[in-house]
């Protein structure tokens, strides 16, 4: 990532290093002008729009580790206001089946009345 926001100005930047001590900045385009404030807001709208239609009767999650509690959130109300919606989640783990099955029970544990059964 070239575009950083340099810790002392407070401004944009760009680098040509590859390495930068900064933090990088995802620049994301909208109809009118580039914004960096917050690059997930509009992803975050765009999901919990789609997971709450009507219409929606599969959610398909690819690499997801359940890890961000807003987005378990939307998933849980999704599946509370459609008891015919499902998940499919797809993943690889790359760990002992005991772990696999400990990390699994967390999961189902975490989800919403357990509707979300996971197996190894």
């Amino acid at each position: 990532m070239s575009w950083y926001t340099d810790i002392k100005t407070g401004k944009l930047k760009t680098s040509t290093d590859p390495i930068i001590d900064q933090e990088p900045e995802l620049i994301f385009g909208t109809d009118t002008k580039l914004d960096s404030r917050d690059p997930y807001f509009y992803y975050t709208t765009e999901f919990r729009q789609w997971v709450l239609h009507n219409d929606c009767r599969l959610i398909v999650t690819i690499g997801y580790s359940y890890a961000d509690d807003y987005i378990n959130n939307l998933i849980a109300q999704a599946l509370t206001k459609n008891q015919n919606r499902q998940v499919l989640n797809i993943t690889v783990i790359n760990k002992p089946f005991d772990a696999v099955n400990d990390e699994i029970k967390k999961i189902n544990k975490d989800i919403t009345q357990n509707r979300l059964e996971l197996s190894a």
